[in-house]
């Protein structure tokens, strides 16, 4: 399949058909991540939940004994932090050719480690008490728009 595309008489391409489904199965995922959690924030654990476990994973990396159930809870921590921080990546990296804001994506550096975002996350709880009952992704979503804004 040939990546250089001619379109004449503006028809459009099932190559163009796949990319646009793609991009919008992507925009649909990142927004049911993101704002489909509020009805469902008990079951996927909330801010409360959050800053204990990512308070654990700090503990941790700064050499601190923990557990097996403190781990697990740190462990939660990290993979729904990277997971949270990949979706909004993917989704500004997807929005840049299409016609869809960015206004809720960041732009994290290459070189942020997860521990770092992790430490980002918990600043921002630890920063905004008054908001802990949101969910985790939407926190978690917040707190790295707020640390790497995209610049436009």
């Amino acid at each position: 399949m040939s990546t250089s595309l001619a379109c004449s008489s503006g028809a459009t391409s099932l190559w163009q058909i796949e990319h646009f489904m793609r991009v919008m199965m992507k925009i649909l995922l990142a927004l049911l991540i993101l704002f489909g959690s509020y009805s469902t924030a008990r079951a996927a654990g909330m801010g409360n939940d959050l800053l204990v476990e990512c308070n654990l994973v700090v503990k941790n990396a700064d050499g601190g004994a923990m557990t097996s159930d403190q781990y697990q809870k740190a462990a939660h921590c990290l993979g729904i932090v990277e997971g949270v921080r990949d979706t909004l990546n993917l989704w500004q990296r997807d929005s840049k050719d299409s016609h869809f804001s960015t206004a809720h994506c960041t732009c994290t550096p290459d070189d942020v480690s997860n521990l770092q975002a992790v430490r980002v996350v918990l600043k921002y709880l630890q920063d905004n008490p008054d908001i802990l009952h949101y969910s985790n992704t939407v926190l978690i979503a917040l707190a790295l728009q707020k640390a790497y804004p995209c610049k436009t």
